[in-house]
């Protein structure tokens, strides 16, 4: 009545929201991840496996969100979005490796670059990029299933539309969570402005200048990086890891000749479902894999803060061996690709060099997935970097580095040397995806196998009595037949009206559907219209 609340409505005001909120964790929750209980009811009528696979979505989401205070050499531990699709590799397994310096950080790239800009022009473009894309309006629209408006729904389409709104959600709430991070660091950014407060999570001056001075262009997602980006194994030719993690094998499926022709035989086999490796986008050599030669700086996570970075005068080894400075470069079209190249050496020598080795870092993160500088060795501060520099090892000299540069690498390295990142090393999972595909296709196979055996008693039965009605002979006979021969008429006349019912049925459902389609395209033209 009037403005008071129906029953259901009052219960759903008062249920506990599920999860926890980012302001509610950092306030001091014992948790890192925003997931927690839920309503009881709904979470006792779920089975073990269903809340293990619920919960391993949510860390995953969780695990993309782009956060200004997780930052390995001016990069981040999740991607930018260039990609919105094709996210499902191991997000555990990519962090540590950006941790460890053994894969280029997910950097922010910039849609265009010119050398001819000044120092101040290209740090006023960067202090106006955001940490994650903004997410278009397709993003949220999805294909409207035509099984949904049926009257008749099967468990497994039940299933499929309470995973589907279970996605949505999902997404509604990790837009949540990246947008909570995008105020968080937008805050702290004008708060340092204002002179109130130092973060030492943002990055100074001197170290967004020494990362996108030199910009280079990554080859497949025409998008302008630091120079410091992944190489491929086999061609040596610079990716980014945003790219990188979005390659990996095809789906399960039969063997096929240069000309794409299936046999037929093998289609029905489920020992013949192959996985093939992942193929260079460059060159198409199989089992794709990548290298990389971290910066020779380390800020954020097993390095200096990055606000503390402060840029020096350092030297790097050219082609021919002389040093050149690498820090006043502004008109200096070669040191981009010097960098390069020195990179490349030093990924590609002849024995393999792996990159340096630093133990994971995972650990370190705190409870809300900050990185705890205070627990940092400061030892390891003081001793190895000077402002940012790399550390100050014996090993290799700069000897050993013009060496390294005219020994470079001109072929490829196998996917098992060291320091080489395969794709099936993100995406572990192919074996599986192999097995169950075989396992689904015995089961059709089988099931096929059945129906058909059926359909041949069936005939064989109906087959027999008709003969022997057809074929009768003396009146014992005949009558013996005359007993089996009304029922078989009755069975008969059951199935023509059983197959005569389905067939009005399937009529039916056709119609039905013919109605959802032009009403779905009525809405479309509509909103078009709007």
């Amino acid at each position: 009545m009037g403005n008071v609340p129906a029953k259901e409505t009052e219960q759903t005001t008062t249920r506990r929201p599920r999860g926890i909120s980012i302001g509610s964790i950092s306030n001091g929750a014992n948790t890192s991840l925003p997931f927690s209980g839920g309503n009881t009811q709904s979470i006792l009528k779920k089975s073990k496996r269903e809340k293990e696979k619920e919960r391993a979505r949510e860390e995953h989401a969780w695990n993309l969100i782009v956060r200004y205070e997780e930052t390995v050499d001016g990069g981040f531990l999740a991607p930018y979005g260039t990609y919105n699709s094709n996210l499902y590799y191991k997000t555990d397994t990519v962090k540590t490796l950006i941790i460890d310096r053994k894969l280029a950080p997910f950097y922010t790239p910039l849609q265009d670059f010119e050398s001819s800009w000044t120092d101040n022009e290209l740090l006023v473009i960067l202090d106006k990029l955001t940490l994650h894309s903004k997410p278009s309006e397709n993003d949220d629209e999805e294909e409207e299933d035509m099984d949904i408006h049926k009257f008749h729904r099967s468990s497994n389409a039940m299933r499929k539309l309470e995973s589907k709104k279970n996605k949505q959600l999902l997404k509604i709430r990790a837009f949540k969570w990246q947008e909570d991070a995008e105020i968080r660091y937008a805050k702290d950014k004008n708060i340092q402005k204002q002179g109130i407060k130092k973060f030492p999570f943002l990055p100074s001056k001197d170290l967004q200048l020494k990362l996108y001075r030199n910009a280079t262009e990554c080859p497949i997602c025409f998008l302008y990086y630091p120079p410091y980006l992944n190489l491929s194994r086999c061609c040596v030719q610079p990716i980014c890891t945003e790219c990188f993690v979005q390659i990996k094998r095809l789906d399960p499926h039969p063997p096929h000749d240069e000309e794409g022709n299936v046999n037929e035989n093998d289609e029905k086999n489920p020992e013949a479902l192959i996985s093939e490796p992942a193929k260079c986008p460059f060159c198409a050599m199989s089992d794709f894999g990548v290298t990389y030669m971290p910066p020779n700086f380390r800020t954020g996570l097993g390095g200096i803060p990055p606000a503390d970075y402060k840029n020096q005068d350092t030297t790097t080894i050219t082609e021919e061996g002389s040093s050149s400075d690498f820090i006043n470069t502004n008109n200096n079209s070669n040191s981009n690709s010097t960098s390069i190249s020195l990179a490349i050496s030093k990924t590609h020598s002849a024995a393999g060099t792996p990159p340096r080795n630093s133990p994971s870092l995972l650990n370190q993160l705190s409870p809300d997935g900050n990185y705890n500088y205070n627990n940092n060795n400061n030892n390891n501060n003081n001793n190895n970097y000077n402002h940012g520099v790399g550390p100050q090892t014996s090993s290799p000299s700069t000897s050993d580095e013009t060496v390294n540069v005219k020994r470079k690498r001109r072929g490829s390295l196998p996917p098992n040397a060291p320091g080489v990142v395969m794709s099936d090393a993100i995406r572990p999972d192919w074996e599986a995806k192999l097995k169950n595909s075989r396992l689904k296709l015995a089961r059709r196979s089988a099931a096929a196998s059945a129906i058909h055996a059926t359909s041949l008693i069936y005939d064989h039965n109906t087959n027999g009595i008709d003969v022997n009605n057809t074929n009768g002979g003396n009146g014992g006979n005949l009558e013996f037949d005359n007993n089996h021969y009304v029922p078989n008429v009755r069975q008969r006349s059951e199935t023509m009206e059983l197959e005569e019912r389905m067939i009005a049925e399937a009529l039916r459902l056709s119609l039905v559907e013919a109605e959802e389609r032009e009403r779905l395209e009525k809405e479309k033209k509509k909103k078009l219209k709007k």
